[in-house]
């Protein structure tokens, strides 16, 4: 009998402070499920290649989401660019802009910002927000 309290009182703490381990702290649980959705998204815009609001989502994700992955950014960004419009268009130039000046690349943000001016110039007024 004593035996087996030694080992129930070894054994039990030790599953409690693997039980406590394995709970996932507030940041990780956001970290995996900021993992999980730039993944769907990755593969939504695989299966939807021609789909421009999707791939501009992939590429502002890629850019600025917290999972997302900067060796993806410029990929993402050129292929929503490829498709891009209007408004869309000016606001996928000046991500284009940021991610040149986040990597020493001033001529070619200088680029960016340009076409992204001359994008919001030439697009139509958003019926959301103007009057």
């Amino acid at each position: 009998m004593k035996r087996f309290g030694f080992a129930a009182g070894v054994v039990t703490p030790l599953l409690l402070v693997a039980a406590c381990a394995s709970q996932q702290t507030p940041e990780a649980r956001e970290a995996s499920e900021a993992a999980s959705l730039i993944q769907e998204i990755r593969r939504r815009a695989a299966a939807a290649p021609d789909d421009p609001a999707l791939a501009a989502l992939l590429a502002e994700m890629e850019l600025f989401g917290e999972a997302g992955d900067p060796e993806r950014a410029r990929p993402a960004l050129a292929a929503a660019l490829a498709r891009a419009s209007g408004s869309r268009k000016a606001r996928l130039e000046l991500m284009s802009g940021w991610e040149h000046d986040f990597h020493g690349q001033p001529r070619e943000a200088r680029g960016a910002y340009v076409r992204a001016v001359e994008a919001a110039k030439a697009a139509p007024p958003e019926s959301e927000g103007s009057e």
